[in-house]
């Protein structure tokens, strides 16, 4: 069973990180975020919990001055992985319903979120939930996930 989770946890990352690139991307050019998201990016990517701290104070302040919603959005995911990776679990699922309320029409930040919240659930090491939560995400938005423009970029940013 275990096995199974980390094989389904590891594809889900995959492409959700490769989504959540291509559909937020980085920050637009010129942003206050763009010009912040190296020490953002750093503490998500490192996930090393020394770096949280800062990369929240970032993500607050900016919150605050954006009016842009995939900017708003994209430091709301941000925030809510750097309160996973502190072991802050409900603050971090909040920012995911605070960013699934900026667009709940909005089938890509659906995905995200639902997403989010199975990593959540792995890091708590509850690796069932995990599991049907990933297995939700794939069915769900498998026919989203295999549009040929998303197809496409995929491809393109998969390590061969």
């Amino acid at each position: 069973m275990r096995q199974r989770v980390c094989h389904v946890i590891l594809k889900m990352t995959m492409i959700c990180l490769q989504f959540a690139t291509i559909h937020f991307g980085r920050p637009k050019a010129g942003t206050q975020s763009e010009m912040n998201s190296s020490v953002i990016s750093k503490a998500i990517e490192l996930r090393d919990p020394t770096l949280p701290g800062k990369a929240l104070t970032e993500i607050d302040l900016l919150l605050r001055s954006t009016a842009d919603l995939n900017e708003k959005v994209y430091l709301l995911f941000s925030k809510s992985s750097c309160l996973g990776i502190l072991g802050n679990f409900d603050e971090a699922r909040q920012q995911l319903t605070l960013a699934l309320q900026q667009g709940p029409d909005d089938p890509e930040i659906r995905l995200t979120v639902e997403f989010n919240e199975g990593l959540l659930c792995q890091q708590q090491r509850n690796y069932s939930e995990a599991l049907k939560r990933f297995s939700v995400v794939l069915s769900t938005h498998a026919k989203g996930l295999s549009r040929p423009e998303r197809a496409l970029a995929l491809r393109a940013t998969t390590p061969q």
